[in-house]
């Protein structure tokens, strides 16, 4: 299923980092189109088609849609996204400027006011692709979703967007002060507001083409009217502050037994052996060794040494940690014959380790037939270092089916105990299976010959 974000989204960001790909922005400036030092690329600057943001009062808002470019179908959104390259894991979040005094009366029809979150979108002339989430601030709920994501193919007039999923027509709008937030992490669109996941959805390459893999996070607006005079306020609707982060993998590998856990939470390897971050996060990873397993130390996301592990996310990390064997010995169990008749397995185990298998735990056999399990044996340790038992079948017998097939015995199957070596458990060999062989006194009597003599 899809990619979770994991906690580490709630972390401080760390602007101080020059390579974090961070922009954060209040719109301190009144600019017409937004630019703030050539940050932004305009919808209407550069992509000809559709119309700019601008800043004014602390507020990135966009022009009416009504005016005569955007004819006859109304969809050139006031848009604007972060300049530069961007990894193709990226947030975007965005806090909601609304003056709700100026919110038409819920009557009104002909207006469509939204605010919009972009990511992955590129813009040229006469073309923008990309990622659309659109929030309804106001409009006819009871005909069109209340949230919704889309996909824009490229030229304005010659294609148009693709819906990838909606928000049930619950009427939902959104408010001034609102947090708006959404990741895209792989082919998946995960989408929050105020902090609560509201929609997701997978962009399978179904429509549209293939999932876009570039392009740049960003905001816009759309205020349409199809009755101008009633159109006198699109400056009230827009966002207040903006955030765009680039998002990293931190993969996790081990060698030996023991556990990688995290601080913030959010690691448990174990199980959970990756994580995607923002960018400038850090994660603080400390190891602990399963029973007879020592840490040998990190290696990877510039960590060293056997103490905790600080990774700070300025791109895709990968950490491994080492866990050895104890030189106080330890168990190593392995199978050295396998055998199969009549519905019941056997097999010797050997404990080629240097410590017996610990005192009262089963030392389990799991039987498999063509790789799937069927049955099994125990035996109670301890096994001694050196010495060899044989485990039948203690499980219900299972009778294979005439033919060839593969066998296989898998000793410590559970995991039961730790041992120096987690990874020669197991043998397989090839049987044949026929109908079963009578003694000879069992056998039917043979019709005699037919014998003629001159």
């Amino acid at each position: 299923m899809k990619t979770p974000l994991t906690t580490f989204l709630l972390l401080p960001l760390a602007f101080s980092m020059a390579q974090a790909r961070i922009y954060s922005t209040t719109f301190p400036a009144n600019e017409n189109p937004l630019s703030e030092n050539n940050n932004w690329i305009g919808g209407g600057t550069t992509g000809l088609d559709w119309l700019d943001l601008f800043s004014t009062g602390g507020n990135a808002i966009g022009q009416n849609t009504i005016i005569s470019k955007c004819a006859p179908n109304f969809w050139c959104d006031p848009t604007g996204i972060v300049a530069g390259s961007w990894n193709k894991d990226q947030e975007v979040e965005a806090v909601v400027y609304y003056n709700e005094a100026n919110r038409p009366p819920s009557a009104t029809t002909g207006i469509y006011q939204e605010v919009e979150l972009r990511l992955r979108t590129s813009i040229s002339a006469k073309k923008i692709t990309g990622y659309e989430i659109d929030f309804w601030a106001f409009g006819p709920a009871a005909t069109n979703p209340s949230l919704a994501i889309f996909k824009w193919p490229g030229p304005y007039q010659t294609t148009t967007f693709t819906e990838l999923c909606h928000k049930p027509l619950d009427g939902t709008l959104a408010h001034n002060g609102d947090v708006l937030r959404a990741t895209m992490i792989g082919s998946v669109i995960t989408v929050y507001k105020n902090n609560v996941q509201v929609l997701q959805c997978t962009d399978t390459g179904a429509v549209g083409g293939p999932a876009y893999v570039s392009g740049s996070p960003g905001i816009g607006t759309d205020y349409t009217c199809l009755a101008p005079n009633v159109c006198t306020h699109y400056a009230d609707m827009g966002f207040s502050s903006m955030t765009v982060r680039e998002l990293y993998t931190l993969t996790l590998t081990k060698s030996g037994s023991g556990t990688i856990t995290s601080v913030p939470a959010g690691i448990n390897c174990g199980s959970a052996c990756s994580a995607v971050l923002r960018s400038g996060a850090s994660a603080t990873l400390s190891a602990t060794p399963a029973a007879g397993y020592a840490f040998a130390g990190w290696s990877g996301g510039g960590c060293s040494g056997t103490g905790t592990c600080t990774v700070v996310m300025s791109a895709a990390q990968s950490v491994t940690a080492a866990f050895t064997a104890t030189t106080t010995g330890s168990p190593d169990v392995i199978v050295t014959a396998l055998s199969y008749a009549n519905g019941i397995f056997s097999c010797t185990v050997k404990n080629q380790g240097n410590a017996a298998t610990p005192t009262g735990v089963q030392i389990g056999v799991g039987y498999s037939v063509d790789g799937p399990y069927k049955t099994y044996g125990m035996a109670l340790g301890p096994l001694a270092a050196g010495a060899s038992l044989n485990i039948g079948t203690t499980g219900a017998s299972f009778f294979i089916a005439n033919g060839t097939h593969t066998i296989t015995a898998y000793a410590d199957d559970a995991l039961r105990f730790a041992e120096s070596d987690e990874n020669n458990n197991q043998l397989s060999q090839a049987i044949t299976v026929g109908p079963p062989t009578l003694p000879a006194d069992k056998m039917p009597p043979t019709k005699p010959h037919n014998l003629t003599t001159k």
